[in-house]
C-alpha cells in the first residue's frame, strides 16, 4: 500500500493507540421485531440487540467509536434470530468458555435442537467435554486441534465427544485420518473432518454414515478444478488422486 504524498511516512509511525475501552450493551426493543420475517414470512419476537462497543484514543489525541451489531457470545435476541433464519444451525464456542460458562450455554442452547456446539472447552479438556456429552442432549463436537491419533483415543474412550473433528494434514496424513475415522465409527461417534474439504471430501466418502464436511470458497483459487456441490452436498471427484491440481499462481 502507498502513503499519500503529502504524508511523511515517520509521521504516520509516531502515533498510537494509548487507551481501549470496550463496552458490552444491551438495547430492548420497544416493539418485538425480526428481519427474518423479510426471508421466511414468519415472525419469533427479537426483543433485544446485543452490541459490543470499542471506544479508542491515541497518544496524539485521536478518537474513535465503534460498534458491532454482534459480539462474539451473542444474545439471547440474536439466538432467536438466528434459529428462526436457519434450522441446521452449529455453534463455535473456539475454547472461550471454561466449564461453568460451558455448562450455562449448553442448558441456555438446549431449546434450540443445536447440530452440535463446537469447542466448548480448551481442546485437550477431556474431562470437561467428557462431561457435557453426558449431561446435555446437544452435541458436542471437537477433535480439529488434536495432532495424534493417541489424542483422539482418548476423546473417544472418555466419550467426550458426539461429533469428532479430525483434520488430515494436522493429525498426521491420510493414513492416521482413517485409523481415527476406525475408532470412531467402531464407538458409534459422527464424524466432521475439519478444513481442507479437497482431501476430506474422498476420506469422508468411506465412512458409512454422512458426515459433514465444511466448504470454503476462498481456497477455490488454489486449485484448477472446483469441488461440485449439490443440493447441500459435495460430489467426490474421479479424477486421479484426491482429483485436484495446483493453480499456477499457488504453484508460483
Amino acid at each position: 500500500m502507498s502513503l499519500p504524498r503529502n504524508i511523511p511516512s515517520a509521521a504516520i509511525s509516531v502515533d498510537s493507540i494509548a487507551w481501549i475501552g470496550l463496552t458490552s450493551g444491551r438495547l430492548p426493543l420497544a416493539t418485538a421485531t425480526s428481519d427474518a420475517k423479510l426471508l421466511t414470512g414468519r415472525q419469533k419476537p427479537m426483543t433485544e440487540i446485543a452490541m459490543l462497543f470499542a471506544q479508542i484514543e491515541t497518544r496524539d489525541g485521536h478518537r474513535g467509536l465503534g460498534f458491532s451489531y454482534s459480539k462474539r457470545g451473542g444474545g439471547e435476541g440474536q439466538f432467536a434470530h438466528a434459529a428462526e433464519i436457519a434450522p441446521a444451525l452449529m455453534i463455535d464456542a473456539n475454547q472461550q468458555w471454561d466449564c461453568p460458562t460451558a455448562q450455562r450455554m449448553c442448558r441456555t442452547f438446549e431449546p434450540l435442537n443445536l447440530i452440535w456446539i463446537k469447542e466448548p472447552l480448551d481442546c485437550y479438556d477431556v474431562d470437561g467435554h467428557a462431561a457435557l456429552a453426558a449431561t446435555f442432549d446437544t452435541p458436542i463436537a471437537t477433535g480439529e486441534m488434536l495432532r495424534s491419533l493417541a489424542e483422539h483415543r482418548a476423546f473417544i474412550q472418555a466419550k467426550a465427544a458426539d461429533f469428532l473433528m479430525p483434520d488430515g494434514p494436522r493429525v498426521g496424513g491420510i493414513t492416521p485420518f482413517l485409523k481415527v475415522a476406525a475408532l470412531a465409527e467402531e464407538a458409534g461417534i459422527m464424524l466432521a473432518p475439519h478444513f481442507a474439504m479437497e482431501l476430506h471430501v474422498h476420506l469422508a466418502a468411506c465412512y458409512p454414515t454422512d458426515p459433514w464436511v465444511e466448504h470454503f470458497e476462498r481456497l477455490e483459487p488454489s486449485f484448477n478444478e472446483r469441488i461440485e456441490t449439490h443440493a447441500g452436498r459435495m460430489i467426490v471427484p474421479t479424477r486421479p488422486g484426491v482429483g485436484l491440481s495446483l493453480s499456477d499462481p499457488v504453484r508460483g
